[in-house]
C-alpha cells in the first residue's frame, strides 16, 4: 500500500540483475537517464539487490507550505525464472520542517514524483547498448 507522498512502479527487464545494477551504479550511465543522481546520498546498497538513494531538496523542490520535499527511491532487483530482473522502484516525498518563504511553488508532491519514478523504467532500452 503507498501514501499520495509515494509512487511505486514495477517491471521486468530482459536484462540480468548484475547488467541492471551496472545501470543503477555506474556515474557514466546513471546520469544518462537520472542526471541528479550525482548529487545524492546512498543510504543502503546490496549489489544486485537493492540500491536506496535519498535527494536532497532544491530551492525549487518545495510544497505549498514551504516545506522542503526531499526525495528517498529504493530500487529493488529480482531474478526472473527467464534471467532478466524483476525492478520495483519505490520514490517517496519526505516533507522536511516548515521554513518561511516568499513563494508558493504550484506542482503537487505525487506530479514531481512520476518522473524519476518512471525514467529508469523508459530508459532502460537506450543504457542496454550501452553497458
Amino acid at each position: 500500500m503507498t501514501d499520495s507522498n509515494t509512487v511505486v512502479t514495477e517491471c521486468d527487464l530482459p536484462e540480468a540483475p548484475e547488467k541492471v545494477w551496472k545501470a543503477l551504479t555506474t556515474p557514466e550511465l546513471l546520469a544518462k537517464w537520472l542526471p541528479e543522481a550525482n548529487d545524492c546520498e546512498i543510504l543502503a546498497a546490496e549489489p544486485n539487490r537493492l540500491l536506496r538513494y535519498r535527494w536532497r531538496a532544491g530551492e525549487e523542490d518545495r510544497d505549498e507550505s514551504g516545506r522542503e520535499l526531499d526525495s528517498v527511491v529504493t530500487f529493488e532487483l529480482t531474478d526472473t525464472p527467464s534471467g532478466g530482473t524483476h525492478l520495483r522502484v519505490d520514490h517517496r516525498l519526505l516533507v522536511i520542517a516548515p521554513v518561511v518563504t516568499l513563494f508558493r511553488t504550484r506542482r503537487e508532491p505525487t506530479a514531481m514524483l512520476q518522473p524519476t519514478a518512471l525514467a529508469f523504467a523508459t530508459s532502460m532500452t537506450s543504457l542496454r547498448m550501452a553497458a
